[in-house]
């Protein structure tokens, strides 16, 4: 028998809660009908990127564009609008996204180099010399076919970037498949492809991937056999030599059409002793108030994973859906939403929750909090989308009405600002090594800052002298370059000293002719 964990939500004003949220301001986009903005987020080291997947341009149908925006002085900034290089009619640039620091994968499953709809992924980095996204390279799978649909999903981390290609041809025709690159000799390289040994054609093996880290894969087909036909499976992947399937997992009473394992995300909190622990999404299970869907926690100990308990939105109702999409952050904070649910009777209006403190044992899990959003309305599918780090929730309405354009989308940014209180220092501020060191004319300085406080750059000489002020303004929270030009600078080594609020770092830089 499994574990149950009915959770009860409790209003944002309650008194006995540390969470606290505020919606963030963002720079509005140009709303497009149908364009289903929000449709797949992303979000890292201060830049998020929204997906426009079906948006016309010009004058090609649904080819797709992605925006990046870039936190900075307290709002979220519409930095820039990419499309695909030669993108086609229904290409859907941007069907799945994924971003590791400087470096975005996005995914067209509608590209035709191998076939109508044979799908692509791109490859983009973030250039500090133009301070733009640019193109970089473009994937294929070695076998891609007409109909597979590669790039259906995509992930990157510990320098892989994963594709999933649900109708890929694996142990069966059209079972899936997921497809894995690294970085060899600079260059993006396929070097496997993987699938269930006991797939079946339309289980939709890797409609949903996620990588653990750099020797653990999860791999979501939610229309896999369980316990019961088509209750759905995720299978686990290890990489000793070469990538090997490990587990399969199921809900311990799994019924047909759960869709356990349509969400996936994992994560290890700081300072916590859980390593190894997955959250599966199942947004079709059946409960006691009817189909509302869970989110199922499984623990890896000893080297065997195991289902620890099941959590249950005891405020659903019958098709909210709850699991549609989850996302785990270092703070210990699980964020589940429900796009489906009836919010002040608005049919399909949606919901986020947040769960703080995940642990092991269910008992010490409090009530889930709702992430309050008033501008909600019938049939927004508020939460198809969430992505999240340590401070900032982006959360997608991609069917929402701006604007009188039916389904042109949109996101949400909140901030949860009980995670900078009584944290380390080194938790709020960092600074990086400008690039490019050593440098002839100029070069940039990145930091990130998590409080609002005057920040200052200054540069000194071996000997402790001051050459330059960099920077000396108040900042509010975001991630910030600046550029330092050489010019008058004698060729040697220099150093430069960041500060804000009682917290400096100090950096070499190295001037050459």
């Amino acid at each position: 028998m499994k574990t149950q964990l009915f959770i009860y939500t409790i209003a944002l004003f309650s008194l006995n809660l540390s969470f606290s949220q505020s919606i963030i301001e963002k720079e509005d986009i140009n709303p497009t009908e149908h364009a289903l903005h929000g449709f797949s987020t992303a979000l890292s080291n201060g830049w998020a990127l929204a997906s426009s997947h079906q948006k016309d341009i010009e004058g090609k149908q649904s080819m797709g564009s992605v925006t990046f925006y870039k936190q900075s002085d307290g709002r979220w900034l519409n930095y820039q609008e990419i499309i695909a290089p030669n993108a086609e009619n229904f290409a859907n640039f941007g069907m799945s996204l994924a971003i590791d620091g400087t470096t975005a994968v996005i995914s067209a499953i509608g590209d035709h180099e191998k076939g109508v709809f044979s799908g692509a992924a791109y490859i983009y980095h973030f250039n500090y010399s133009s301070n733009l996204w640019e193109f970089d390279t473009k994937l294929t799978a070695s076998d891609g076919a007409t109909g597979h649909r590669f790039g259906q999903t995509v992930a990157i981390n510990e320098g892989l970037i994963l594709v999933g290609t649900h109708l890929a041809d694996g142990n069966a025709s059209k079972s899936g498949a997921a497809y894995v690159f690294e970085k060899i000799n600079d260059t993006w390289t396929e070097t496997q492809k993987i699938w269930a040994k006991n797939g079946k054609t339309n289980d939709y093996f890797a409609h949903k991937i996620h990588i653990l880290d750099a020797n653990t894969l999860a791999i979501g087909a939610y229309n896999a056999d369980g316990q019961e036909e088509r209750s759905g499976v995720v299978y686990v992947f290890t990489k000793d030599t070469q990538w090997a399937e490990n587990s399969v997992l199921s809900a311990s009473d799994g019924k047909s059409s759960d869709l356990f394992g349509f969400s996936l995300t994992s994560g290890a909190s700081e300072g916590s002793l859980i390593d190894d622990i997955l959250f599966i999404g199942a947004p079709g299970t059946n409960n006691d108030n009817g189909q509302t869907g869970s989110v199922f926690l499984f623990h890896k100990s000893e080297n065997t994973w195991s289902e620890n308990y099941e959590l249950i939105e005891n405020t659903a109702s019958h098709n909210d859906h709850f699991g549609t999409s989850i996302s785990y952050n270092k703070k210990g904070n699980l964020f589940v939403s429900a796009s489906r649910a009836k919010k002040n009777e608005l049919k399909g209006s949606g919901k986020v929750y947040i769960y703080e403190n995940i642990s092991l044992d269910d008992s010490s899990i409090k009530s889930g909090t709702e992430f309050k959003f008033a501008d909600s309305a019938t049939y927004d599918h508020f939460g198809t989308s969430i992505s999240s780090d340590y401070e900032n929730l982006i959360v997608a309405s991609p069917y929402a009405t701006e604007d009188d354009k039916t389904n042109s989308g949109n996101v949400h940014f909140f901030r949860y600002t009980s995670v900078i209180e009584g944290v380390d220092v080194e938790q709020l501020y960092s600074v990086k090594q400008n690039f490019p060191n050593p440098f002839t004319k100029s070069t940039v300085i990145e930091y990130t800052i998590k409080k609002t406080g005057r920040v200052k750059i200054n540069l000194y000489n071996t000997v402790g002298l001051l050459v330059n002020e960099i920077v000396n303004e108040v900042k509010d929270f975001g991630t910030y370059t600046v550029t330092f030009k050489g010019a008058g600078l004698r060729p040697g080594i220099y150093f430069y000293k960041f500060e804000i609020n009682g917290y400096s770092s100090n950096k070499r830089m190295i001037f050459v002719k």
